[in-house]
């Protein structure tokens, strides 16, 4: 699928409202859902998602987020939000609860280079001396 992935926000409202699930069946009957995560401090489920619709994310890139429309002739729409660097609680939920803390995004091209340095430091690191020790037995006395 070409790494199609995308992010959606969805309210814990529109999951848990019976009348609104019309609106989930067609919102899902275009995703493949790989991962959820329920988002307490922002009162959302957090999907990360295949879809043909989204656009192909490089290796090694964030997966952009999308919002998603749907109409009320049964149409759905997602549209990539400009930028969508990690998660930015909305304003009325930074409002209702400021301890909440947005989760720290690496940049996927730092963090690949970061592990080959470390990768290439354990290739290159040598064994630890255990330091000085008294020695003892036929070694010590000059046997073999």
């Amino acid at each position: 699928m070409d790494n199609r992935l995308g992010k959606i926000y969805i309210s814990d409202a529109l999951v848990g409202n019976v009348d609104s699930w019309q609106n989930m069946r067609r919102i899902m009957g275009l995703l493949i859902p790989i991962r959820v995560e329920h988002l307490a401090y922002r009162g959302q489920y957090e999907y990360y998602c295949l879809s043909t619709l989204f656009e192909p994310v490089p290796e090694f890139t964030q997966i952009p987020e999308y919002d998603v429309v749907v109409y009320q002739d049964g149409r759905v729409h997602f549209t990539k939000r400009p930028g969508g660097r990690g998660i930015t609680p909305s304003p009325t939920v930074r409002a209702e609860r400021p301890e909440a803390m947005p989760k720290i995004v690496i940049d996927g091209t730092k963090l690949a280079s970061a592990v080959k340095k470390l990768q290439a430091g354990k290739a290159q690191a040598k064994p630890k001396s255990p330091g000085k020790r008294k020695r003892t037995g036929k070694r010590a006395k000059g046997g073999k």
